[in-house]
């Protein structure tokens, strides 16, 4: 286990936020991801992969064999806590407000949605300054929007930590 220095938090109850989207296959990279961070980070990662809308997703589950934090299926009006991983259900839409996850039924039809690029335009307008966003994409295609949006997340870089472990992608 990693046993480098939490973050240190800016001000009494902030801390950062990192809104991580990825394509179909993202899995691997999540895992790999998770295995990097260290095991108290001082942050959320709050994750919204392509998930297939009529099937339950295991992707908690398999998360939580490559993290010490806890990792949980998003829930309307869920607290977004630090040290903890918070993964969108099938077929719904998320934004966070004043800190909270807002889950909907997405109005859109499949394939018109863009969950990712909503939920990182959010993150960016609620947190400000303590917004990271971080892609993961199979083709420069599938996350070309989505990227302008995690652009409006500040990027942050923590010294001292591995290479691996980057939030802001840099």
């Amino acid at each position: 286990m990693n046993t480098l220095p939490p973050v240190r938090e800016k001000q009494e109850g902030t801390f950062p936020i990192v809104g991580i989207g990825a394509s179909a296959g993202g899995l691997e990279a999540f895992e790999h991801f998770f295995r990097s961070v260290p095991v108290n980070p001082g942050m959320a990662f709050v994750l919204v992969p392509h998930l297939d809308p009529g099937h339950a997703s295991i992707l908690t589950e398999i998360l939580q064999r490559s993290t010490a934090m806890p990792v949980a299926e998003a829930q309307d009006q869920m607290k977004v806590a630090s040290n903890r991983v918070y993964v969108i259900p099938p077929n719904r839409d998320m934004a966070i407000f004043h800190g909270r996850l807002q889950l909907s039924v997405p109005v859109q039809p499949r394939g018109q949605r863009m969950p990712i690029d909503a939920f990182l335009r959010s993150l960016a307008e609620d947190q400000g300054e303590h917004a990271t966003g971080r892609l993961y994409c199979r083709t420069r295609f599938s996350c070309h929007w989505a990227a302008q949006d995690a652009a409006q997340c500040t990027r942050h870089r923590w010294q001292g930590w591995p290479d691996e472990f980057d939030p802001a992608g840099d």
